[in-house]
């Protein structure tokens, strides 16, 4: 869902989620799936499988610091549980080919905004909330504010000074800079 909607960063994080119900056990058989389509193999081979769709996402998202770190934990098996040497090395060259990358400056800032949800027209989960999103590095806060209000129709967008009702859908939506 995630990387249908180009949130490539976001489905490398559910990709985790789903990589962290195995263990690095190249003994271990587990069962096929559909949905991924899995064959049986080994919990080892499921995860690293996992892993490299991860990276995958994790690059296409422009998500370095992930992907590094995804790497780093591939290198670090292939170093001390199956000492496969030849893996080992593919993966450290991808690591220098990513801090190459951000060496030469080719890593572009997301930026972020922050979206506050008013009025009693949204769910109990979203209402009188505040969410920090991250939009992408070319996003301005007007196109920003168009994707919101294709996820919400029925919302009005509040600039500031004006006053909101207690009935109905509200957005307001900032510009926020991460501190570094």
């Amino acid at each position: 869902l995630q990387a249908e909607s180009l949130n490539f960063t976001e489905a490398g994080l559910a990709l985790r989620l789903h990589a962290e119900l195995y263990e690095w056990d190249p003994s271990t058989i587990v069962d096929p799936l559909a949905d991924p389509d899995f064959p049986p193999q080994s919990s080892f081979e499921r995860k690293e499988q996992l892993y490299f769709q991860m990276i995958k996402y994790y690059e296409d998202g422009q998500s370095w610091d992930n992907a590094l770190g995804t790497y780093m934990e591939l290198a670090t098996q292939y170093e001390h549980n199956i000492f496969d040497f030849a893996k080992l090395a593919r993966a450290q060259h991808a690591m220098a080919t990513i801090y190459e990358s951000i060496a030469k400056g080719d890593r572009s800032n997301p930026r972020y905004f922050r979206v506050v949800y008013k009025g009693l027209g949204f769910p109990v989960g979203l209402r009188d909330k505040h969410f920090i999103f991250e939009g992408s590095p070319n996003d301005r806060l007007a196109t920003f504010t168009d994707r919101m209000q294709q996820q919400h129709p029925a919302a009005q967008v509040l600039t500031p000074g004006m006053e909101e009702d207690v009935e109905g859908q509200y957005l307001q939506i900032y510009p926020v800079s991460p501190q570094k």
